[in-house]
């Protein structure tokens, strides 16, 4: 009798012994902080999930779409990302000049001169090429004066040979266009005098750095004179008289040394002859100012 309650005894203990194993592993497993999820829980979680992959998508330089560090293959060639690349590397130079909205703008003579570059212009620039910023300026000038519609000799201007080429003979033997340029084609003269030239100078302008000559008289042209035309600092000669500008004299001129002649009479600008200017007058740089 002793013996089998014994044996009961030890039963029960070895009962209680599996239950309290049991327990501390269901603890272990599922911890209290953990709430459940219901099916819709589920669900939001998994679209959380999608639309962080969304959000994170990037175009790597192979041409594959990134999530979340798995790339999807798409379908782009090597013309078509050296094209891509191209233009990504146009645009951040020229952006350093104009701002990225009037170069996404085709309605303004910037964002026509850049399309013009990236997409037609036989030259096929790139971010890299010297003559990027000068050529933009002339195809800025262009698209701002009335050029497709207005300019009376233009037939070699904005054509697929270099800048230097853009001149027209006409039928006295005048010369009409980009007149001249240095040894490393930079260019030193633009003469478009009489050309019926219609809108305004682009402040771009100012990026020919190297010019001499800048001859724009008797046109159309109306708006004020760019303040960034004091970045033209090897200017010697200007003309812009017998046109429709308005406004006064920047005094950002008075920062061209070179300067020795200026014509701006018969406009319509109003105001008092910058004191940068006349100090270049006492210094008998400008003989000439009118």
């Amino acid at each position: 009798m002793a013996q089998n309650n014994l044996f009961r005894i030890f039963i029960i203990s070895i009962a209680l012994l599996i239950a309290c194993v049991i327990g501390l592993a269901t603890l272990a497993i599922s911890p209290r902080s953990m709430p459940s999820l219901g099916v819709n829980d589920i669900i939001d979680a998994n679209d959380a999930v999608v639309e962080k992959d969304t959000e994170n998508k990037e175009l790597g330089l192979n041409g594959n779409e990134v999530f979340e560090g798995k790339a999807k293959k798409i379908n782009m060639s090597q013309p078509e990302l050296d094209s891509m690349l191209r233009e990504t590397g146009i645009k951040s130079r020229l952006s350093q000049i104009t701002p990225n909205s009037r170069l996404d703008d085709t309605g303004t003579a910037q964002g026509m001169a850049y399309n013009w570059i990236v997409h037609v212009d036989g030259m096929k620039l790139s971010g890299d090429s010297t003559n990027l910023f000068q050529r933009y300026s002339l195809a800025a000038l262009y698209f701002s004066t009335g050029g497709p519609d207005h300019w009376l000799h233009g037939e070699k201007w904005m054509t697929n040979v270099h800048e230097c080429s853009w001149s027209y003979s006409s039928f006295n033997g005048h010369r009409v266009g980009v007149n001249s340029c240095d040894s490393g084609y930079n260019v030193l003269t633009v003469e478009l005098a009489n050309n019926q030239l219609f809108g305004s100078i682009p402040p771009e302008i100012g990026l020919l750095t190297n010019i001499r000559n800048l001859d724009l008289q008797n046109n159309m042209l109306r708006g004020s004179i760019p303040p960034r035309m004091g970045d033209m600092k090897n200017l010697v000669e200007v003309f812009l008289n017998d046109n429709k500008l308005t406004g006064s004299v920047p005094v950002e001129l008075g920062q061209l040394n070179y300067l020795s002649q200026l014509f701006l009479q018969f406009n319509d600008i109003e105001g008092y002859v910058p004191g940068d200017l006349c100090l270049l007058r006492g210094r008998n740089n400008l003989f000439n100012i009118w």
